[in-house]
């Protein structure tokens, strides 16, 4: 199998060259050891250190992704979906770096061949960004806002860039990080899959094998002074569902924990701000998935998410100009 769909197998070439061999699911994690192997560490690496771990074989490689998605699904928990996702896509993005010769790797072995212009065509992007004649590059401002809205650093918000025409400049560095965005996008795209009982069975001592790592990991968070009447909508409404003791599912749960993640606040500061429902225990957990163990974090839901879920209510005239609950609030303090 070829190299390049080896090393990046959410392109949409990698997923048709499978579909084209005719390759069965249940046959594959049925019999074939190594491609669940390294599936799950896939998942584990990504969990706790951030990236997928080193490769393997074409073959192993190409397979492992596709069953690592049925696994991620059977676990069936946003947070580990989400950090998951971006421990593909950062370990994509050093690749893109080492393929495209962005970054000398130092080594001789031989590179697949990767062009930005291929990047590009691989997630419908060319009639959105061009290439200037210093290397730098163009976006259209929508896409760079659907690109950046997880992006926390000051760098990205739109007033530090000079617009013009509708157009963004950004460095090749900056846009290798967008298309890390794209690639998370691509990879929690239809996620969690509907997974069928054969697989769900034979994977099942994987799934707790995961579910077990996912429950041990707890991180400590420091905490600032919260304004809560500047908060978005969405999590003033959670909030109150939680502290009148009305039922909220998980996915809302997380969304308000996360939220107060970033404003800083340790599981302790959260269990009291929120003073209803959410256990301790509950809270540590999801804060868990927060952080990697190199202390990188992870963005609270985005508004698009949000949406997603149902989560997004009471919207108001704000709400039309951002892309993330966090970024609401930072607009409202600065006001």
């Amino acid at each position: 199998m070829d190299r390049l769909h080896a090393r990046y197998p959410f392109f949409e070439s990698a997923r048709t060259a499978v579909e084209n061999a005719g390759i069965d699911l249940l046959d594959v994690v049925e019999n074939e050891t190594a491609v669940v192997r390294r599936s799950k560490a896939r998942i584990k690496s990504g969990l706790s250190e951030g990236h997928i771990g080193d490769p393997r074989r074409n073959r192993v490689e190409l397979l492992s992704y596709p069953v690592a998605r049925v696994l991620i699904s059977l676990i069936d928990d946003p947070m580990a979906t989400d950090t998951y996702a971006r421990a593909e896509a950062a370990t994509a993005r050093q690749r893109f770096e080492a393929d495209i010769g962005t970054k000398d790797t130092g080594r001789s072995i031989q590179r697949p061949q990767l062009t930005i212009s291929r990047l590009l065509d691989e997630f419908n992007l060319s009639h959105q960004i061009t290439q200037n004649r210093d290397g730098s590059f163009q976006m259209d401002v929508s896409t760079y806002l659907q690109l950046s809205r997880n992006l926390e650093d000051q760098k990205w918000r739109l007033v530090e860039r000079a617009v013009t025409a509708g157009e963004v400049p950004v460095t090749e560095e900056e846009l290798l990080m967008l298309l890390e965005e794209a690639v998370v996008n691509r990879v929690t795209e239809g996620l969690p899959l509907q997974v069928p009982d054969s697989i769900a069975d034979t994977l099942a001592e994987e799934k707790e094998e995961l579910s077990e790592l996912l429950a041990g990991h707890e991180f400590s968070l420091s905490y600032e002074t919260i304004d809560e009447p500047a908060f978005p909508p969405c999590m003033t409404a959670l909030l109150r569902q939680i502290r009148s003791g009305d039922s909220v599912e998980l996915p809302g749960q997380f969304a308000v924990v996360a939220f107060l993640a970033g404003m800083e606040m340790d599981k302790d500061e959260v269990y009291e701000f929120i003073d209803q429902e959410i256990s301790k225990e509950e809270i540590a957990y999801q804060l868990a998935h927060l952080r990697d163990k190199r202390g990188g974090e992870y963005a609270p839901p985005s508004c698009t998410t949000m949406v997603e879920y149902d989560l997004c209510v009471n919207k108001d005239e704000l709400c039309k100009e951002i892309n993330h609950p966090i970024e609401y609030y930072e607009r409202k303090i600065d006001q």
